[in-house]
């Protein structure tokens, strides 16, 4: 028999865990009935549709009778791109944009490293598009690599034919994928915009496969309360000076907890710097604007936004 104490202990902890993973839900696709914020491009050479899937591995939805899936009795064509986009707003997600989740059940058949999906968001109506594995700017967002809650993504070292990071290969069984933004679903940190856009593409290289492509159901939006958690306390441990930067930016530990690397995000997603002695980074040869600063640690990473000026 445990310790009563011992009981005790666990019990507490348990209570703890479950409370920082407080869920709001708000809205689930399940593609039986139209969905005001989703959006399928109309041009003649898109292949998603929404249906009863009636292939070999495509041959029942997540839930109830219908999905969204490539469609092609041979399989998906060759020189393929498909995209459908869902827009998140207050309409749709009252806690916009300071928690929003998104979770989904998908099964893929594709060509491994070649065909396959990806998932990119926009914050200006569609004018720029960025692969959510490079979306640092939501404070703790799908790229961020300390956000617990984000799994079954692709990593940023998983290609497609055309160098962009996304699922590709075999995925028989219903796979669950989720990823949000913690705080801030917004660029650079800013509300520009009352709207984000998150678009579901598909790819394929010039060799026709036979191939099913990619199936997705059972879209569900979310936000979840995380409160007290330990990476709001890793947030707090570093602090960065000066900032604005001109030609340099140091780290600072607050706690002791020490400094294994740093990197520098620019505005565009792109690493351009550099640090192993973990205590600063060259910034005098960078354009100006708003970069950000991964702190690597043995706890975890955090991420501290810079701006540049000369």
């Amino acid at each position: 028999m445990k310790h009563p104490i011992i009981l005790f202990v666990l019990l507490f902890f348990s209570t703890q865990l479950h409370a920082q993973r407080e869920e709001y839900s708000w809205d689930t696709i399940t593609f039986e009935e139209p969905y005001d914020f989703l959006q399928i491009d109309t041009t003649a050479s898109n292949i998603w549709e929404i249906g009863a899937p009636d292939k070999v591995l495509f041959s029942s939805a997540f839930a109830g009778s219908n999905a969204i899936f490539t469609r092609g009795d041979a399989g998906y064509p060759a020189n393929n791109h498909s995209s459908f986009t869902l827009v998140l707003s207050p309409e749709n997600i009252d806690h916009y944009p300071y928690s929003v989740y998104l979770e989904f059940q998908h099964k893929l058949d594709t060509e491994e490293g070649k065909d396959g999906g990806y998932i990119d968001v926009s914050y200006d109506g569609g004018a720029s598009w960025i692969n959510i594995i490079d979306d640092y700017f939501g404070c703790y967002s799908p790229g961020m690599s300390n956000n617990p809650y984000t799994f079954g993504l692709y990593s940023d070292q998983e290609f497609l034919y055309n160098d962009t990071a996304g699922f590709s290969g075999e995925l028989k069984d219903w796979t669950t994928v989720r990823f949000g933004w913690e705080y801030c679903l917004t660029k650079e940190g800013k509300v520009n915009g009352d709207s984000a856009m998150v678009r579901f593409n598909f790819i394929s290289d010039e060799n026709d496969t036979g191939q099913e492509g990619w199936m997705i159901d059972h879209i569900r939006l979310f936000s979840m309360k995380l409160s007290g958690s330990s990476r709001d306390e890793l947030a707090g441990a570093f602090s960065i000076y000066p900032n604005p930067a001109q030609n340099e930016v140091f780290v600072e530990s607050n706690t002791g907890i020490p400094v294994e690397r740093l990197q520098l995000i620019s505005p565009t997603g792109e690493l351009v710097g550099t640090s192993k002695d973990g205590r600063s980074i060259q910034t005098k040869n960078l354009a100006p604007g708003i970069y950000l600063v991964k702190v690597h640690t043995n706890e975890g990473t955090v991420v501290k936004k810079v701006l540049i000026s000369h």
